[in-house]
């Protein structure tokens, strides 16, 4: 078992939450648990710490930074890739973004792109939870997201119980959402009155890109966590849409959540969700897409079946069963 020092930078803002949840506080938990001496400090008191703060990055023997790069922290880069073992944790490939979503401006502006990829370089490694991300990198370290079971969060109790079709995102997805077979075929059951459309969304672009692709939908905006959890969990099928580059980036988030949920997903087919269970991959066409969902819309006994498989693959997903693959790191 490591035995050093072990600190996590962050953003602890509300904007953050999510992403700061899987890269970093439920590791925090899990590894505390397990003995191990970590401590954190937010990324806007690495500008400006108190003598604690000071003291915990001085005796820290590894330094995870979660993705913010710009030039108030260049200093503390500087200091941390010269005296610790510093590691990048990245979810995103900005570089990919799409110019209608919002971190399209702050990615292409002040040359921050080149900033992240110089940070990345010179690190001890970029830990992502995607392979395509880390393979991005020449010291790219895949790791996938797993969640803290302990967190409450993951007691669910399902909302619905009539035939719903699932999808939530935030202004990220809607890139990979424009034009998206997925929503053709969705627009075609809904019509037919085969089920309902639930669509979880981050934004008001997001709105009206679904409200121009289907005709029937209901909306929701965005709930926290244990919501969106109990959401996912009366839903009938959730979907899983791969659409650009930058989607293929992406981790296995969407499936691994409809597994621990109890609901079936269908997932494109390009490589994010093969190590997942509990659903199936398809072609991106509107045939394929209509099809499946139709499919697993009628047939309870396929749904059960998936259903079981996905909670028994699911609940081994878990960090605390799972510490080797930071311990890899640790002494790496």
């Amino acid at each position: 078992m490591y035995n050093g020092n072990i600190v996590f930078v962050y953003n602890t803002s509300p904007v953050g939450r999510h992403s700061a949840m899987w890269l970093v506080e439920w590791p925090i938990a899990s590894l505390t648990r397990k003995g191990y001496f970590v401590e954190s400090v937010s990324l806007n008191d690495v500008l400006s710490p108190t003598r604690r703060q000071r003291k915990i990055l001085s005796d820290a023997d590894i330094i995870f930074y979660e993705r913010h790069v710009d030039d108030p922290w260049m200093e503390f880069f500087d200091w941390a890739i010269r005296e610790k073992r510093f590691y990048i944790l990245l979810d995103d490939a900005h570089w990919c973004v799409h110019p209608s979503e919002p971190s399209y401006t702050f990615w292409s502006t002040n040359d921050r792109l080149q900033k992240l990829m110089d940070v990345a370089g010179a690190s001890s490694g970029v830990v992502a939870p995607s392979k395509k991300l880390a393979g991005h990198f020449n010291n790219g370290i895949f790791k996938p997201n797993r969640p803290d079971l302990l967190d409450p969060c993951w007691s669910i109790a399902p909302l619905h119980d009539e035939k719903v079709i699932l999808w939530g995102g935030t202004s990220g997805h809607i890139g990979g959402m424009q034009g998206h077979p997925c929503l053709e075929a969705i627009d075609q059951l809904t019509a037919e009155n085969e089920c309902r459309f639930i669509a979880i969304y981050g934004s008001p672009a997001m709105k009206s890109l679904l409200e121009k692709s289907v005709r029937n939908v209901t909306y929701t905006s965005f709930l926290p966590y244990s919501e969106w959890l109990r959401v996912l969990s009366g839903a009938t099928v959730s979907i899983c849409p791969i659409g650009d580059e930058y989607d293929e980036h992406r981790s296995w988030i969407k499936a691994l959540e409809s597994s621990f949920s109890g609901t079936p997903w269908v997932a494109s087919d390009n490589g994010v969700y093969e190590d997942c269970e509990g659903g199936v991959e398809i072609a991106n066409t509107v045939e394929s897409w209509y099809e499946s969902l139709k499919w697993l819309l009628n047939e309870d006994k396929v749904r059960n079946e998936m259903r079981n498989d996905g909670l028994a693959w699911s609940w081994r997903q878990g960090l605390d069963d799972h510490l080797h693959e930071w311990e890899a790191i640790f002494n790496g």
